[in-house]
């Protein structure tokens, strides 16, 4: 007797071999951890939610105390997160607003913010993996108005990891180097999550969050030209003020 596609010869129907996929869906993408950040001057930026009231995002997103310095979180100050006026105090930061510095974790008041991301900091890359960074990016060479950018949906954009030799404000142990094309420099997107996909637990981890772009000329070693930058998320960042278990690190 000739077995139909699908059936066993007794005309039961066969098991479909199991498929896992390779890289996250439409829907898994669109539901990757993300808040967007406006100032009171209307400077736009993004985080990564770490509990219903922290997230981590890049200090240079966040307005400064009054007198144009940090003072440590000891002054509330206010904050737009999806569309929600906040105050928010300063847990832990980077020593400047540069490099690898640049990350800063903060506290909200009202909180309600978005489920915590699934973070995998020692998570390493190999060459060419793809990484996935998302944030409110308006798009290349728009400027929108503040009530466009209340409106604005995030974005995720697909880039490739590269080896870079880092430097001394972007050290390679905790920085993590991806391309996606000669002129990409994503505003809006600063402090938002860059995440891989994780093909064991089929599910998208957040490693870092995303820095911006920084240039390597002619006589560095082993790249040349524009690369994305991701700092990885600092250990101090997952144990400043949030209670455990709200933080969600990935097994």
């Amino acid at each position: 007797m000739v077995s139909a596609p699908g059936c066993t010869s007794s005309g039961r129907q066969a098991a479909s071999p199991r498929v896992t996929p390779s890289a996250p869906t439409p829907a898994q993408l669109e539901g990757l951890p993300v808040c967007r950040i406006l100032t009171p001057w209307g400077g736009l930026g993004s985080g990564v939610p770490l509990s219903d009231d922290t997230l981590i995002t890049c200090r240079h997103c966040l307005p400064r105390a009054r007198g144009g310095s940090d003072d440590g979180g000891r002054t509330p100050l206010r904050i737009d997160i999806d569309g929600t006026r906040r105050t928010f105090e300063l847990l832990a930061a980077g020593q400047s607003r540069d490099g690898k510095d640049d990350w800063a974790v903060i506290r909200v008041s009202p909180p309600g913010l978005p489920p915590a991301a699934a973070i995998d900091p020692s998570r390493r890359l190999r060459d060419g993996e793809p990484v996935y960074l998302c944030g409110y990016w308006p798009g290349e060479g728009r400027r929108p108005d503040r009530d466009e950018l209340r409106s604005l949906e995030p974005r995720v954009i697909r880039a490739t990891s590269v080896t870079v030799q880092g430097t001394g404000k972007l050290p390679s142990d905790i920085t993590i180097f991806a391309q996606v094309g000669p002129a990409d420099i994503f505003r809006g997107m600063s402090g938002g999550p860059a995440a891989v996909w994780d093909s064991a637990k089929q599910r998208l981890v957040v490693v870092g969050i995303y820095l911006g772009t920084t240039e390597f000329e002619s006589g560095q070693p082993e790249h040349v030209g524009r690369v994305q930058v991701i700092r990885r998320i600092p250990a101090e960042a997952l144990t400043a003020g949030a209670t455990p278990p709200t933080i969600r690190i990935a097994p």
